[in-house]
């Protein structure tokens, strides 16, 4: 779909020039977290610890009960390790969320198990050798850090899912993520404070510091190489080749999901964020959507429409109700106060822009919902049933509010004859 010159896209484009290609932005971050760990071998490393220790953990009953039993809650909610998922990122926030909260606890617990004579010897080692890369200051450090990285993405990616948001408020967020990544960027040393306060047992060094160092005779031509190159502490190296490297991949993948929003952005964005616009700013982004869309929309009227709808808006905001604008909120004002005769291009324009979609989770959650409806245990389902049910499941909320009392007495009724 992506494929801007062969893709679907391209060819649908063929059949209508009015067509545009929105990329997921749900997905887009969980692309983003993806390249950035593929691209750092300590990153991945992390992340395989971590599920790592969800599989020694749930291996048995009471090595689950011994370490997670009973965590430091979070939010007032029970809290325990998961398994990580590829494509639900907000699996991984949870994991290492749950694991910098209880790091100390963890591995102390971890040191009872590998102290335990009654465990089997496997687990005890086992246990030993999570116990070492819990103490090394490179897992501890990447804790902390991907702790607030995808505790961010994973709230901005449920906002981005909702049903009532906007294009132009999505493209607000994201940038404002990636805002915030830089600041992160330029806090190495907190970072770093942070991993070591996590465990009186991490250790001071990185793993880079603990590697002997092989001595071998060199030649002039080598001697005079080494010399002319830059000798980094074991903290500098794990800062440019570790830090630096994760954090300039989340801002370049950033900054290349969002340009995919930014043209759609200019063409539509205005129709959320006209209240700060000046009126000739108003007119010039209303005629340009109207020489886009000639069949929808009046080039000379639309800006007028716009302009007096703007002028509307300020005599009713005067208790600042539109401090956080909403391109929903304003096609409920038109349609509310009956003013579709009134400003009919405005209408139009806004039903444009809120046809196009921000996100596609709402279509896979009903491909979710039909792997429990249709599963191993239900598989000679005909199509009538396998549809209703899949509605009903679906449309769940709907389905509280139906009083089913007089359903289940017909049912025995016909049932008996």
């Amino acid at each position: 779909m992506s494929g801007k010159f062969e893709g679907v896209q391209a060819h649908l484009k063929k059949s209508n020039q009015y067509m545009d290609f929105i990329p997921c932005t749900a997905h887009s971050l969980n692309l983003v977290g993806n390249n950035a760990v593929e691209n750092c071998s300590v990153a991945s490393m992390f992340f395989e610890f971590v599920q790592h220790l969800y599989s020694f953990c749930s291996a048995s009953t009471n090595r689950w009960e011994t370490i997670c039993g009973d965590l430091k809650s979070i939010d007032g909610r029970t809290v325990a390790l998961k398994s990580l998922s590829e494509t639900r990122w907000s699996a991984r926030a949870h994991s290492t969320k749950v694991l910098c909260e209880n790091y100390d606890t963890i591995l102390s617990r971890l040191k009872y198990l590998s102290e335990n004579m009654e465990i089997n010897k496997d687990a005890r080692n086992e246990a030993q050798n999570i116990i070492k890369k819990m103490t090394s200051l490179d897992i501890a450090f990447m804790t902390v850090l991907w702790n607030r990285v995808l505790e961010r993405f994973d709230k901005t990616s449920l906002k981005l899912q909702e049903k009532s948001l906007d294009l132009s408020v999505a493209v607000k967020l994201l940038k404002s993520l990636r805002e915030y990544v830089g600041s992160i960027r330029n806090n190495f040393d907190d970072l770093e404070k942070m991993a070591l306060s996590l465990s009186k047992f991490v250790s001071k060094k990185y793993n880079n510091e603990k590697k002997r160092k092989v001595i071998r005779k060199l030649t002039p031509d080598e001697m005079i190489r080494i010399e002319e190159e830059t000798n980094l502490s074991g903290q500098d190296k794990f800062r440019v080749e570790t830090f630096i490297i994760i954090m300039d991949k989340l801002d370049i993948c950033l900054v290349k999901r969002i340009e995919q929003y930014t043209d759609l952005d200019k063409k539509f964005g205005f129709l959320t964020y006209f209240k700060s616009m000046t009126e000739k700013e108003i007119a010039d982004m209303a005629k340009n959507l109207g020489e886009i869309y000639p069949d929808d929309l009046d080039c000379e009227i639309f800006p007028e429409e716009m302009i007096h709808f703007s002028k509307l808006l300020d005599e009713q905001d005067e208790e600042g109700k539109y401090k956080m604008p909403s391109a929903l909120k304003f096609l409920h004002i038109i349609h509310d106060n009956k003013l579709n005769s009134v400003f009919p291009n405005v209408e139009v324009a806004y039903r444009l822009y809120l046809c196009l979609p921000v996100a596609n989770c709402s279509a896979e959650r009903a491909f979710s919902n039909l792997k429990r409806v249709k599963n191993e245990l239900r598989s000679t389902m005909k199509n009538p049933r396998l549809n209703a049910l899949a509605l009903m499941t679906i449309e769940r909320s709907l389905l509280k509010e139906i009083n089913t009392d007089e359903i289940i007495v017909e049912f025995q009724k016909k049932k008996r004859k």
